[in-house]
């Protein structure tokens, strides 16, 4: 298990970038103080992976993640899908350092894979 961990924190960190970003543990207590800002920064952060999926079907390149077409997701649906990754095992073995922008991707990932 402790080797996963490693290889799973590394994975994450290999894409980190130098800036401030939002981590697991302030994620979790701007979820517990049931504050907007979260939900908005996280909406941000899906819309921008939205923007990355649309330039990537441009240039004919597999997208990141496959929502399928007829199913809207709100701001409350992200955090509902970042909730549920946070709460399986590989979620809760993730160091609270990490950017929570990362951790969503890989729940958009694991929850819309696209068909290959």
């Amino acid at each position: 298990m402790k080797k996963i961990l490693i290889i799973v924190t590394l994975f994450f960190l290999s894409g980190v970038s130098a800036h401030a970003d939002i981590t697991i543990k302030i994620y979790k207590e701007l979820r517990t103080k049931k504050s907007d800002s979260i939900k908005i920064y996280v909406g941000g952060v899906a819309e921008g992976f939205d923007w990355a999926n649309s330039a990537l079907e441009n240039k004919a390149q597999p997208p990141l993640y496959c929502v399928p077409p007829k199913l809207p997701i709100t701001n409350d649906g992200y955090l509902a899908i970042l909730d549920n990754f946070l709460e399986e095992p590989v979620g809760k073995a993730m160091p609270e350092y990490i950017p929570i922008a990362a951790i969503l991707l890989k729940a958009l990932e694991r929850t819309f894979p696209c068909s290959k």
